[in-house]
């Protein structure tokens, strides 16, 4: 085990024994970072004074003087020590252009954690279905699960034309298959319907993905119970 998985091993045993906040807290971050990682999708690293209770998975908002406000998912495990958000630029809205302007230094604000996209009442087995930059809170439960030691069988699979992330999340899940078009997809996520007929099926992707991804699901006999989603508004 490297220096790097010991420190977040030990981090994750501390966020687990400290309570998770209930209520999202209006937070200040300060940019360390950012580059471009793949996927046409760039990684914001904040620092934080405080450390913050939240679960693999959440999400917050994201606040940007003269930008306005958007959700992110956020790609960083709870016990990683900076904050990090993947996103495209590409849109060149306000909010898009203000954020790629930030340099080392700038602060901004996030109201953090929210929503329920996390293991918490999931199976022993995991199929993430993602969708480009979907990716980013399935980095952070595939890490979480490590750190912690959680014991679950995972599968992810990753479309995209290019995968953000694939060096670490094709090394941290037990299968892994990056196809590029919907048809090899669709071909994926029907194999591990198959597969894994009593696993917990985890979708994150735009709004037209997660429902044409749950009804695939549906129609080969997957229960609503079995399949939770995160839609990411916006893509």
């Amino acid at each position: 085990m490297t220096t790097e998985q010991t420190n977040r091993t030990r981090l994750a045993q501390e966020s687990t024994s400290r309570r998770t906040s209930p209520l999202p807290l209006l937070r200040s971050l300060t940019l360390v970072s950012s580059q471009a990682i793949g996927g046409d999708v760039t990684l914001f690293s904040f620092s934080h004074k405080r450390r913050f209770g939240f679960r693999a998975g959440q999400h917050g908002l994201l606040i940007i003087p003269r930008g306005g406000m958007k959700p992110f998912s956020i790609a960083s495990s709870p016990a990683e020590e900076t904050i990090m958000i993947g996103t495209r630029l590409s849109s060149g809205s306000k909010f898009k252009l203000a954020l790629a302007a930030l340099k080392p230094g700038d602060r901004v604000r996030f109201l953090a954690p929210l929503m329920n996209f996390t293991t918490a009442g999931t199976a022993r087995e995991l199929v993430f279905l993602a969708q480009g930059v979907g990716i980013t809170p399935i980095r952070s439960i595939l890490l979480d699960i490590t750190d912690r030691g959680l014991g679950k069988k995972t599968t992810i699979v990753h479309v995209g034309h290019d995968h953000a992330f694939r060096a670490e999340t094709e090394q941290l899940a037990d299968s892994a298959v990056y196809p590029s078009t919907s048809e090899s997809f669709r071909t994926a996520v029907l194999t591990a319907a198959e597969d894994c007929p009593s696993a917990t099926f985890m979708i994150s992707g735009a709004p037209a993905f997660v429902k044409s991804t749950t009804t695939l699901l549906q129609d080969r006999a997957v229960a609503a119970s079995q399949i939770k989603s995160d839609t990411m508004l916006g893509y």
